[in-house]
């Protein structure tokens, strides 16, 4: 088990081609991140810690150059939900996906 809260990180693209449909939860929207950390903290308290990362922010690119190099290498989809560093979702999810990752990831102690 590790100490400390779960770690979650919503990693985001939006230089990423987009899809042309609706594919899902956009997570670069402030309020659907604020919903998502809002059922985390109804389901895990402070258990679970959520935080968003934009990859087309070059600041962001340079901090998170290991994720960013994975994404290009694995050509990984954005967004990306990591839990404790482990990549979970590559690919678009939705609030209740990263609830399930969540208790998964206190299941599993990561």
């Amino acid at each position: 088990m590790t100490d400390g809260p779960l770690q979650m990180v919503v990693f985001h693209d939006r230089a990423q081609e987009a899809c042309d449909v609706a594919c899902g939860m956009d997570w670069s929207m402030a309020e659907n991140r604020r919903l998502a950390a809002e059922r985390l903290r109804e389901r895990f308290g402070s258990t679970v810690e959520i935080n968003y990362v934009e990859l087309s922010d070059p600041k962001a690119s340079m901090e998170h150059r290991e994720i960013l190099n994975k994404v290009r290498r694995e050509k990984l989809s954005t967004p990306l939900l990591v839990v404790n560093g482990k990549v979970r979702i590559s690919g678009y999810f939705d609030i209740r996906m990263m609830v399930d990752m969540a208790e998964a990831g206190m299941e599993m102690g990561d």
